[in-house]
């Protein structure tokens, strides 16, 4: 009878230690926002952007696709988005998030950086994996005329919601992976109820953003991770 009963008290213990793994299994997704960037000190991450935009007429619809490739580099603090191998975007990790500090563009042959007065929170360093956010990223000023940049990460001149979605399985050139995915809709202003875009992205933490779409009407765009060094192998 005591073998019996000790066996049911070791029982007990097993479903209880068991719980608390899944427990802190659940609270594991608390993560640096850096680690979904993949902002590994040294790493190259390598993209396809495909542009597909449908002009319809009363003859006939036309479909036109284009295609640039896209690069992250960077090391410690200081990060570069490329395009076509040109500088665009410079990303700055500070201690409490990721920005976008500035753009890029020549002056007298001379590529130079220019600094955003307000620079654009790209994600916190202290979020959990499921978290969700808004956001309003103001367009900017640039001699004396608004402009728009291609955007990576911000959405500037558009007030953002992004939404934890699920895990969800992606398969790309560069591997498959497991990856967070957030849905974000643009919309022109806070008290709109309609988006004028909608865009997934998919993140996985330690390497980063693996794939994005956007769609907005005749505007549809992807792009997918193709290729990232990895400088710790």
């Amino acid at each position: 009878m005591r073998k019996y009963i000790s066996r049911i008290l070791w029982l007990f213990l097993i479903i209880l230690l068991v719980g608390c793994d899944n427990n802190s299994s659940v609270t594991s997704t608390a993560l640096d926002g850096l680690s979904l960037l993949g902002l590994v000190d040294g790493r190259t991450l390598t993209y396809l952007q495909t542009d597909t935009t449908i002009t319809v007429n009363p003859f006939n619809i036309e479909v036109t696709t284009s295609n640039q490739t896209i690069k992250i580099t960077g090391s410690g603090d200081d990060w570069i988005i490329h395009n076509n191998n040109l500088p665009l975007i410079n990303l700055k990790i500070a201690s409490s998030s990721i920005i976008q500090n500035g753009y890029w563009r020549k002056v007298d042959s001379v590529d130079s950086i220019f600094y955003f007065a307000t620079p654009p929170i790209i994600i916190k360093r202290s979020l959990s994996a499921h978290q969700s956010w808004q956001e309003f990223t103001p367009m900017y000023q640039s001699d004396s005329s608004q402009e728009m940049l291609p955007f990576y990460y911000a959405y500037f001149g558009f007030y953002s919601t992004k939404e934890y979605a699920d895990t969800e399985e992606v398969l790309t050139p560069a591997g498959g992976f497991n990856a967070y995915r957030y849905d974000i809709k643009l919309y022109m202003n806070q008290n709109d109820e309609t988006p004028i875009a909608t865009v997934s992205e998919f993140y996985v933490p330690h390497v980063g953003l693996v794939q994005w779409h956007f769609n907005s009407g005749p505007l549809k765009s992807t792009l997918t991770l193709i290729n990232y060094t990895d400088p710790t192998n």
